[in-house]
């Protein structure tokens, strides 16, 4: 008995141990869930630190680079967020800028963000929608050129936050 009763309370104190840290990273998660959504802007990174808390790790890279077969040479062309969900894997180009959107069907959309954002009246940037059908066919040609395509579909999501 005397060898038994400090090994039950060494299991004891592991298996509280182990509780409490989960309860504390599950706090912790909710809190950050809390915090990033009550804020009224969210750059590119925090947008995808806000996914990757919902999805986790495995299913959702960040920032991955991939080769481009050019004329010039091989080119390596960054795809921000891919999302795979078995044989689905979903290319996310995220827009973080507020304001209003104009020339939609354009490569350059022009964008005129609240007076309190910036001081400039109007902002060119990259159609996102564009970009992320682009990247989504790269990586779907990547998937085919290394085998992997069979029944593996590829789409491209933009998210505008």
């Amino acid at each position: 008995m005397q060898f038994l009763v400090p090994m039950l309370m060494c299991a004891a104190f592991i298996f509280v141990w182990i509780a409490l840290t989960k309860w504390i990273l599950a706090l912790d998660r909710r809190l950050t869930k809390k915090s990033l959504w009550s804020s009224k802007r969210l750059d590119m990174k925090s947008t995808a630190a806000l996914l990757q808390l919902y999805f986790g790790g495995k299913i959702f890279l960040y920032g991955r680079w991939f080769p481009k077969r050019t004329q010039k040479g091989t080119l390596y062309e960054e795809i921000p967020c891919i999302l795979i969900f078995g044989k689905r894997i979903f290319v996310l180009e995220i827009c973080s800028l507020p304001g209003v959107i104009c020339n939609t069907s354009e490569e350059l959309w022009t964008v005129t963000p609240p007076a309190e954002y910036t001081e400039k009246k109007e902002i060119r940037i990259k159609n996102p929608v564009l970009l992320a059908s682009r990247r989504a066919e790269l990586l779907k040609e990547l998937l085919d050129a290394v085998g992997y395509a069979d029944g593996v579909v590829v789409e491209s999501v933009a998210i505008f936050r």
